[in-house]
């Protein structure tokens, strides 16, 4: 008999009633179609209570599941991805105006979060389970929040991918500011994703990324994710003022997470948001 493990995300403790979806105490209905058949899903509303006035007091409609298997925690609303928003909105001109990638987008929250704000907005992920259509279906839903909505783009990218397709290498190329939100949650992910972010910053642009320091990790109970995020930062570290082969040079510096909070949700003492930039 196999037994898969299923994961959630603490945010659902945050959501609680909204984290429940119809059919999580049923077998069957139409979920079966998807291609994640045992995963629950249900929409949640995040309402951004922001001072910029475009974004003030609306809200962003995000279909999500209630639990996953390890692999596809990507459909899940972590609370990373609500720290790098409340970074967004508290620091618009981040991203006013300019053209942002983000990887592994997963729920696509924090894409849409920058999309209120950007020229154009590039939502990355790993082409697994329902995790693309499933980061479509949310931008469809908050194309009427999005300051230029024909320039949403959803596109695979995976950490492990040698080649890139053209249109991907063009987003990347043509990319001025570059999100990830709680990405990794092993060694070898964590290994490919900065392999990934060494290339992303190959050209001068800023990359910000935000991540949870958990005891445990709910998305692997095989692993210990404070021994992952002691890599993670090591990784980091090694990233300060390295020269990569295209020469550019990086910077990073660790953002003072005391910024406004603009979304409902538990914000821990150890999170973090970092801000690495090519020169």
């Amino acid at each position: 008999m196999a037994v898969m493990a299923i994961v959630c995300s603490e945010v659902g403790e945050d959501y609680f009633l909204q984290g429940i979806g119809n059919n999580i105490f049923t077998d069957g209905g139409e979920e079966e179609e998807r291609e994640e058949p045992n995963t629950s899903y249900t929409e949640t509303t995040f309402e951004m209570k922001a001072s910029n006035p475009e974004t003030s007091n609306k809200t962003i409609t995000i279909e999500h599941s209630t639990g996953s298997s390890v692999d596809l925690v990507g459909l899940q609303v972590w609370r990373g991805a609500l720290l790098l928003a409340d970074f967004l909105l508290s620091h618009p001109e981040e991203v006013q105006g300019r053209r942002v990638v983000e990887l592994a987008a997963g729920t696509g929250l924090t894409a849409v979060v920058a999309a209120t704000l950007a020229a154009a907005v590039t939502a990355t992920d790993v082409d697994r389970g329902d995790i693309l259509a499933l980061l479509g279906r949310n931008a469809g839903r908050n194309l009427g929040l999005m300051a230029n909505p024909a320039a949403f783009a959803v596109m695979e990218l995976d950490f492990f991918q040698q080649d890139w397709p053209a249109g991907l290498a063009r987003a990347v190329e043509g990319s001025e500011v570059v999100l990830a939100a709680d990405v990794v949650y092993n060694r070898d992910i964590t290994k490919h994703f900065f392999l990934t972010l060494r290339r992303v910053l190959a050209a001068p642009r800023v990359a910000l990324l935000a991540i949870e320091r958990r005891q445990s990790d709910p998305r692997d109970s095989a692993t210990t994710f404070a021994s992952n995020f002691s890599y993670f930062e090591h990784e980091l570290q090694l990233l300060q003022g390295e020269v990569l082969e295209s020469g550019v040079e990086v910077e990073v510096e660790q953002v003072d997470t005391t910024f406004p909070q603009h979304f409902a949700y538990t914000r821990v003492q150890d999170t973090a948001v970092s801000a690495g930039r090519g020169l």
